[in-house]
């Protein structure tokens, strides 16, 4: 009889599974506009999103053969990584209904800060002081990129905003560990179910749901969709295979993109700050991968 021997995969795949996914992300507030030009409200649009998310993740884990329930003593930790996972788009969204986004941004990306701390503690993760400044470096970039202001402050959004950051960085981290024995698509798919399930019972006590009154917003609502699908489905693979710290700091080209995309797109100009917050963040993720090769090139599957 033969064993099986462990499969690996190069941790470059995994960085380039986060960065793709990060890029695709950063198209989500371009479409997230869109569907909000064309009539849609929030509860609505998360509840459409996070019901495509788990319908074709529970398909493709099916299409691929996985088994689609977890692990019985794994169900409390799967509910709890849904809640927190649900809890930190909405931190997101409804920041910005008070505070700027260039606010809210660079407040929601402290979480790559929260999630080096907590692998530091939970996981005895190395971390030094080079990979530290990297990460510094980085949140700087995302502030100057985006042009922090504090003109029209407000606490409520503050909050939120913040909420965001520790919810997606405690969804991170748990579901870090909840992939040593679950499939990337089963995970997503009961994250994303939970998340429905959510959002679906506040639009129903809200009196009914609000969806797109004209074609461009439903192809905002479509945009938003495949964006947050593709992209989560790349950083949770990195997540597997590079480990939370590392997948969480280079999501920060997720705002580059976003940036860029809007130059792009929305005929948005390139300011100097932006040039030089982008030039920071992609030092500070350089920087980190740097460092972090020198230990450790492969990750195993």
């Amino acid at each position: 009889m033969t064993t099986a021997t462990p499969r690996t995969i190069p941790a470059w795949l995994g960085v380039a599974s986060v960065a793709i996914g990060a890029t695709i992300l950063g198209s989500a507030a371009i479409f997230a506009r869109l569907a909000y030009d064309g009539g849609a409200d929030t509860v609505t649009l998360l509840a459409i999103r996070f019901t495509v998310m788990a319908a074709a993740m529970f398909a493709a884990a099916r299409a691929f053969g996985l088994p689609l329930r977890p692990p019985r003593r794994l169900w409390p930790g799967v509910a709890a990584v849904g809640v927190v996972f649900g809890l930190s788009t909405y931190g997101y969204i409804g920041a910005v209904a008070y505070i700027p986004v260039s606010l809210s941004v660079p407040i929601i990306y402290t979480y790559p800060l929260i999630v080096a701390a907590i692998a530091r503690v939970v996981n005895d993760e190395p971390f030094g002081v080079v990979k530290w400044l990297a990460v510094l470096v980085a949140f700087a970039g995302v502030a100057v990129m985006l042009g922090v202001s504090f003109d029209g402050l407000d606490g409520r959004g503050v909050a939120l905003a913040f909420l965001g950051a520790i919810t997606f960085a405690l969804a991170t981290i748990g579901g870090a560990r909840l992939m040593r024995e679950i499939p990337v698509p089963v995970l997503i798919a009961h994250m994303s179910a939970i998340a429905a399930v959510g959002f679906v019972a506040a639009g129903i006590a809200a009196g009914g749901f609000v969806p797109p009154a004209t074609p461009l917003g439903w192809v905002g609502v479509a945009g938003v969709t495949a964006a947050f699908l593709f992209g989560f489905l790349g950083f949770f693979i990195a997540v597997r295979v590079i480990g939370e710290t590392r997948s969480a700091v280079i999501s920060n080209l997720e705002p580059v993109a976003s940036v860029l995309g809007a130059i792009a797109i929305l005929g948005e100009r390139l300011t100097p700050a932006v040039a030089a917050g982008a030039l920071m963040v992609l030092g500070g993720i350089l920087a980190l991968l740097a460092e972090d090769a020198r230990p450790r090139r492969r990750a195993p599957l």
